[in-house]
């Protein structure tokens, strides 16, 4: 009978979701299990089992693994949200709100920045009137019962989306990456499809999807944002967390003002 290798704290028959993950990462970088297991000092035998088991890793093992197969920081999440533990978790957040209480509309007014709240798949559950006027065309959130807004399908397949997010190329194809990194896992199979099949009506949705974001392209958040008031474009970060208390099952995402760019706007086509 094989020994279980250290780190790997349990058993379960079958494969999951985030041996898939890791093993699709190790062959599409080129890499054997045996260099893998090399760079991220455990055994080829660990690796293996990891990769073909419904197993669940010690920490500093996952932690050792991503590191050898030279996973950004920002690309763990959705790792993590693969596996076995974390997906028993998500399916435990039964009391968390499905639409936005008064209290939390509330605060997001009070932001003096475009803001909105929106899931992993950029589903949008609420957005402040500074942020419905610089995206014109995007459909206000709705309550659950009706279906939600998408923030990426504006995006990547509104002619107006180009002409309010001067550098749309570059936000776009960073945004799509953070979709397919991000919301795999997070949000049901079935919404992920029905958000493809409406971005791949997009002429540029291929070259958009096949872009990878380096870490420079993650920490340059800048975005040349089109002010309507103002007549000219502005220079805005786009800096986005997590609410810790009280929990949420949204993002908040804020375009914070930065310095002004000396460009003036196109009008709008009528």
């Amino acid at each position: 009978m094989a020994t279980r290798p250290s780190g790997v704290s349990a058993v379960h028959s079958g494969e999951s979701n985030f041996a898939r993950l890791l093993r699709t990462w190790r062959k599409d970088h080129g890499l054997t299990l045996k260099t893998a297991a090399k760079r991220s000092n455990v055994s080829s035998q660990a690796l293996w089992l990891l990769e073909s088991r419904n197993h669940i890793p010690t920490l500093p093992i996952i932690s050792a693994v991503l590191d050898g197969l030279r996973v950004h920081p920002w690309r763990r999440p959705a790792f993590l949200a693969q596996m076995p533990q974390q997906q028993l978790l998500n399916q435990l957040r039964w009391n968390l709100p499905k639409t936005v209480p008064p209290s939390d509309q509330v605060g997001l007014d009070q932001i003096g920045d475009p803001a909105c709240y929106h899931d992993p798949g950029f589903d949008l559950y609420a957005a402040n009137s500074l942020f419905l006027e610089v995206f014109p065309g995007l459909e206000p959130p709705q309550p659950e019962t009706i279906g939600r807004s998408n923030l990426l399908t504006y995006v990547v397949t509104d002619p107006r989306a180009k002409i309010a997010i001067r550098n749309w190329r570059q936000r776009a194809a960073v945004m799509v990456d953070a979709f397919l990194t991000v919301a795999p896992g997070r949000i049901p199979e079935e919404r992920f499809d029905e958000i493809v099949a409406v971005c791949e009506q997009a002429p540029e949705f291929a070259e958009l999807r096949a872009f990878k974001a380096t870490d420079s392209d993650i920490f340059d958040q800048t975005i040349i944002l089109r002010n309507p008031r103002r007549g000219r474009y502005e220079n805005r970060s786009v800096v986005a967390w997590t609410p810790k208390y009280p929990p949420r099952p949204w993002d908040i995402l804020i375009l914070q003002s930065a310095t002004d760019t000396d460009q003036d706007v196109e009008p709008l086509a009528p």
